[in-house]
């Protein structure tokens, strides 16, 4: 019986960022937040032919086999849940709505461009999974 590791999904994902944070978490911590964005991941692939759902987290695989795509588009949504706490951190959000007496604005938009990037992200793992969909 074919099955698929999350490891190689958490290979793809990893591939498509750089963040030092996550980098010095320990193993375990890791392990935890990798695992919150590929069930993110998991609930964002609407359209999968396959039962995502048939998984064992405790020994980190899916039961069946994931084709590249599939690991593909799953990585790039783990990218848009990594992606949106950044988004969402409190400073930006003060310095985006704040007095207007003391707004930056540099920081409203560098907030902008991080809600398009996710916009962009999230457009591009849409359109992979549309044409997955379509083509199986």
């Amino acid at each position: 019986m074919a099955t698929t590791s999350y490891d190689l999904i958490y290979d793809r994902f990893l591939s498509k960022i750089t963040d030092y944070e996550l980098a010095e978490l320990i193993s375990a911590d890791l392990e935890v937040n990798l695992l919150k964005y590929l069930k993110g991941a998991i609930v964002d692939f609407k359209y999968c032919i396959i039962n995502l759902s048939d998984r064992n987290d405790a020994n980190k695989l899916f039961n069946i086999g994931l084709t590249e795509s599939e690991q593909e588009i799953i990585a790039k949504f783990m990218v848009v849940h990594w992606v949106t706490p950044h988004i969402l951190r409190l400073e930006n959000i003060i310095q985006s709505v704040g007095n207007h007496d003391f707004q930056l604005y540099s920081p409203s938009a560098h907030l902008d461009k991080l809600t398009n990037l996710k916009k962009s992200l999230k457009e591009e793992a849409e359109s992979d999974m549309i044409h997955y969909y379509y083509a199986t």
